[in-house]
């Protein structure tokens, strides 16, 4: 297994591609959120609070590590998400500052404006983005019972 701190461990899969949702690539954020196209894979005992648009807030929700199966240029691989608030009714959301703390490098501009529309680990697995309504976003869905126990 090639953990990529905080979020990212890369393994083969021979998943579908049907259940994909688009997880948000959000460089507003300063955390990621967990959302219904991930499974928890460990829960701690810590709590945040997040605050959004007009001091919109969500309090006590569960610090978790989860995963899903996302799409690089060398084929599918189960993503790991370290340190996310746990939402379950929402789509997943990623920080790019986050992701880019640990070396990963988050090209979020669209082709059309001369960016590259995607992730690059450090290990130079390549993620792409797709671009919807300006905004970047990452294909995941949830890792099967037999995708997480047939990948090492």
């Amino acid at each position: 297994m090639l953990e990529i701190a905080p979020i990212i461990s890369l393994q083969s899969s021979s998943a579908t591609t049907s259940n994909f949702k688009n997880s948000l690539i959000d460089r507003g954020a300063n955390g990621g959120m967990a959302g219904s196209d991930v499974r928890i894979i460990t829960c701690t005992d810590r709590r945040v609070n997040i605050s959004g648009i007009d001091n919109h807030q969500v309090t006590d929700l569960k610090i978790v590590s989860c995963g899903g199966v996302i799409n690089t240029h060398c084929g599918l691989v189960i993503g790991i998400f370290h340190q996310y608030a746990y939402m379950p009714t929402n789509k997943t959301i990623h920080s790019s500052t986050q992701l880019e703390h640990f070396k990963n490098t988050v090209d979020d501009r669209s082709l059309k404006a001369g960016g590259k529309q995607h992730i690059r680990t450090p290990e130079g697995f390549l993620i792409p983005l797709n671009i919807i309504n300006g905004l970047p976003y990452m294909r995941i869905q949830p890792y099967t019972d037999e995708e997480w126990v047939s990948l090492p």
